[in-house]
């Protein structure tokens, strides 16, 4: 994913896993996850939220908010998370970043995200 828009207070799909390509039968799972970020110029705040992949209207398995940052700063920004999803072939997660703060839009310019069986 490379130099997707930000606009500014709308949550926002950055990227999303590959699916998981054997059933996880209740094995715990590793989220890790990194987005390179260029703040709009009057943009001072980051949040995001981990999702599973076409189910965003369930509770996120993480989330936070970072910031304050300078306006229009370039940020390399990253978490990772457990989850245990019980049995499940084929599961994705999806990494959503909103930025707020001001009105101008802002650009991801890199993000991964990978999902790994513990």
């Amino acid at each position: 994913m490379e130099n997707a828009t930000l606009p500014s207070g709308v949550s926002t799909a950055a990227i999303v896993s590959e699916p998981i390509s054997t059933p996880t039968d209740d094995t715990p799972l590793l989220i890790s996850w990194y987005a390179a970020v260029s703040l709009g110029a009057d943009e001072t705040t980051v949040s995001y939220a981990i999702f599973p992949h076409l189910n965003t209207g369930t509770p996120f398995i993480a989330h936070g908010t970072l910031g304050p940052y300078a306006a229009g700063a370039n940020l390399v920004l990253s978490g990772t998370t457990i989850d245990f999803p019980g049995a499940a072939a084929d599961f994705q997660y999806e990494l959503q970043l909103n930025v707020f703060g001001g009105v101008a839009d802002s650009t991801v310019t890199d993000a991964c995200i990978t999902v790994t069986a513990l």
